[in-house]
This record gives C-alpha cells, structure tokens and sequence, in this order.
C-alpha cells in the first residue's frame, strides 16, 4: 500500500514521500494558473478538470479555489461551488447532485495526530467528508474530518460541522446543532424477515399488474420474482424493506459486488470499480418516493451503482434519467430478455 492508499484509507501516511509531494506539486501548479483566471476565461475549464477528474459538465468552481490533490475531490451533477473555497482532500471529499456551496466554505479531512511528539513528524491520517443532494452549505461554514451530511440539508453560514447531520435538517452555530428537522416522509429501511413474506409477495403482484397497465408486462413474467427468489434474497441478506408507521410500503434488493449477468454487455460499463446493484424494487398502491429511497440507502455503501430495467419500462426509464445515471448499454438476463443497463458513479 502506497502512501497515497494509506492517506485514503485513513490510516497514517507520511506526507514526505514521493508520490505524496508529486500529487501536492501537481494540484499547485494548476491551482496557481487558475487563479489569474475566471470561469469564464477560455482555458479555465480544461486546467480545473485537469485537476478534478471526471467533474461533471453541469457543476461549476468559481475560483479562485484551493485543494490538496484534486483527485480527492468528488462531485457529482449540478453542483455549485462559490469562490475562495478550501477542500483538502486528503481523504476523499462527496458532494451530491444539486448542492450548492458557499463563498469561502472549508471542508478538511486531515487529522493530526494528538500527540504533540508524534506532530512533529510529518505524518497524518485523512478522514472523508459526505455532503447530500440538495444542500445548501452556507458562506464560511467549516466541515471537519470524518463529517458526514444527509440530503437535503441546509447548513447556516459560518458555522463549524464537527459531527453528522442526517438527511433534512437545518444546523447552525459554532458547534453546528440541528434546530429544524423537516417534516418530510421518514422512512425506515430494514432487512426482509421472513415473516414478511406476505406483505412482500403482495406488493410485488401490485408491481407486476401496474407495469401491465403502463405497457409493460413482459418485464416480470411467470409471477416473477418467485417466492424462492425472494426467500433466497432474504436469506442472503440483500433483501430490504421500507416501512412507515410500521406497514411496510416498499421492497428492494441490494446487492454489494459482481452481478453476473452484468459480465457481458453490449456497449461498456465505464470503469471495473466497486458497486452495487438495486434489482426488484417495488412500492405499495398510492406510495411515491421508494425508488429514492432505496437509492438514497444504496448510496451509503460509497460505491458505484448498476441497475436495468426493460426498455418499456417508461417510468423507471424517466427517474433514472433525473438520476445522473448514465446509460451504459444492453445486459441480458437469466431467461435471455433483454435490459437496458445504468450506472451512477460515486467513486
């Protein structure tokens, strides 16, 4: 394990050692051009993705700006980064669609070691930092190391982020607290037990007769997915529920690591990184929001996420396509139908 490895494992790495320093050397060379620059200046764009690989089109850095590496820093589509912002990423640093990023916000993943004997070597470890979909992450504010922020957070200006906030809260303040917790649908999500079997099998017939109706019913033929299906999900722990008021009112399976089916495609997968895969989601009559939902917990596991459904599948088609996913190509499935294949980069 290299040093760099080290740094984004958070284990202590020391920041003397050669590919450490070309990194470091690398992101102030480019940062130091950036900053005689505007968004608007022609090369601007070219320089800032040389930086921060895999920047989305759609998200904007005003500068000037300032980071570590670069290469620590994730950010997904629709992302708005105001200027005089400070990223080290030492650790890695997420930050979700749709986010929108105050003038001189600091976000730090470097952690010294406590004891003042051991700081003067030039060693240190790096935890990441996790910010939602939709926040708003007020001027000057602080996030520090290991900091993780829910969706759909608003964090006051000026404040210091030193622990969690979950999804819908407004934080404020010097220890950041919480003091309003939006009223949206709270959700639980939970292994399936096999006593939910009935309340599972039912909503799956829901699905099925529905995808009938939109003109789809050649996706989940022969009363699929089979009651061994669903036993063996459960029993393999990747089957899960989401209930409200204690009624379950959606199901998914989520599965870490390869998907076989996912072997051969007709196009390509864009890199061979971990993920996960969201297969047999299906919500309640009358409930909206499962589909996030089960995102919103797949997203948790810090990889990448697969899923595919049927070309007729109109309305599955219409949220991955508000999802940021990209279209990957054509997988085939157990009996030999085809489906069409997506993938979300988280990492």
């Amino acid at each position: 394990m290299n040093e760099i490895e080290k740094m984004r494992s958070g284990i202590l790495a020391d920041m003397s050692k050669p590919e450490l320093q070309e990194s470091f050397i690398h992101a102030k060379q480019i940062l130091a051009k950036l900053r005689y620059m505007s968004e608007y200046d022609e090369d601007y764009r070219d320089l800032l993705e040389q930086l921060i690989p895999n920047l989305p089109s759609t998200s904007i850095i005003c500068p000037p700006f300032y980071c570590d590496h670069g290469h620590g820093i994730c950010i997904a589509e629709h992302v708005f980064i105001n200027s005089n912002c400070t990223f080290l990423d030492g650790a890695y640093i997420r930050i979700g669609a749709h986010t929108l990023i105050g003038p001189d916000v600091k976000i730090y993943t470097p952690h010294h070691p406590m004891d003042y004997v051991q700081r003067r070597q030039n060693m240190e470890y790096a935890y990441p930092v996790t910010i939602g979909e939709d926040c708003w992450i007020g001027g000057g504010t602080i996030i520090c190391p290991g900091v993780s922020i829910g969706d759909r957070c608003v964090i006051g200006a000026g404040s210091v982020v030193t622990k969690d906030i979950e999804s819908d809260c407004v934080a404020v303040g010097n220890p950041a607290r919480v003091i309003r917790r939006e009223n949206r649908n709270r959700y639980v999500i939970r292994h399936t037990k096999i006593t939910d079997i009935e309340s599972v099998t039912s909503i799956f017939k829901y699905a099925r007769d529905r995808m009938t109706t939109q003109g789809n019913p050649n996706q989940w033929t022969n009363n699929y997915p089979s009651k061994d299906l669903i036993i063996n999900d459960i029993m393999n722990h990747n089957s899960y529920v989401i209930e409200s008021d204690k009624k379950i009112i959606g199901v998914f399976t989520y599965i870490l690591g390869d998907e076989p089916n996912y072997s051969y495609i007709d196009g390509e997968w864009p890199d061979n990184k971990p993920y996960g895969t969201i297969h047999r989601l299906a919500a309640a009559p009358g409930i909206k929001g499962i589909a996030d939902a089960a995102l919103d917990f797949a997203k948790k596991s810090g990889v990448n996420i697969r899923i595919d459904t049927h070309a007729n599948n109109a309305p599955m088609l219409g949220w991955i396509a508000k999802r940021d996913f990209k279209y990957c190509g054509i997988i085939y499935v157990e009996d030999g139908t085809p489906r069409k294949a997506f993938q979300l980069n988280i990492l």
